[in-house]
């Protein structure tokens, strides 16, 4: 029970908490936001937003099929 808590708790700090350390400043701040937030993965590219819960959950990863 213990391992699966903890990754777990990993996917959903790097897929679904935005970080301050990957931020990215917008060029021209809106209604006083100064940056883009950003996760761990959408800084290293494996995603293109900040996934919910809901989404998270319910991914069903690709399967191979071995030949």
């Amino acid at each position: 029970m213990g391992n699966a808590a903890v990754a777990l708790r990993l996917c959903a700090q790097n897929w679904m908490r935005p970080h301050r350390a990957v931020r990215e400043p917008v060029k021209e701040p809106q209604n006083s936001h100064h940056y883009h937030t950003k996760t761990p993965a959408t800084a290293n590219g494996l995603t293109d937003h900040i996934w919910s819960w809901a989404e998270f959950l319910l991914f069903r990863p690709y399967q191979y099929q071995r030949e």
